[in-house]
């Protein structure tokens, strides 16, 4: 029996960790990350979370531009940067993007 108690409170926790674990969705939403022209997500706000959403999100995407590289035989940079114009040209309103200049803006 307390085996099972034991077991239930370890789900419990991994299960409630896992719903609380940031999106990227909530994170642009909440101005916490925005998009780069560099193909990148950045952070607008630095905390441990929004560090560790930045990390996971650029990971992928990397891995991502690497393979589409390797497909198109160009190199990933270009990839990243043809993604970064388009991701910040379609970022709704409300949300952050970082400039030209370096500098966050919150697209009207």
């Amino acid at each position: 029996m307390k085996r099972i108690a034991i077991l239930s409170l370890g789900a419990l926790w991994l299960f409630s960790s896992m719903v609380q674990a940031l999106t990227l969705d909530e994170a642009k939403s909440q101005g916490r990350v925005g998009e780069t022209l560099g193909g990148y997500i950045a952070a607008v706000k630095n905390d441990a979370e929004t560090q560790a959403l930045v990390e996971r999100i650029n990971q992928g995407r990397a891995e991502k531009y690497q393979q589409v590289a390797d497909d198109n035989h160009v190199s990933s940079d270009n990839v990243a940067r043809l993604a970064g114009q388009k991701l910040v040209d379609r970022a709704p309103a409300g949300q952050y993007v970082r400039g030209i200049n370096g500098q966050w803006i919150r697209k009207g």
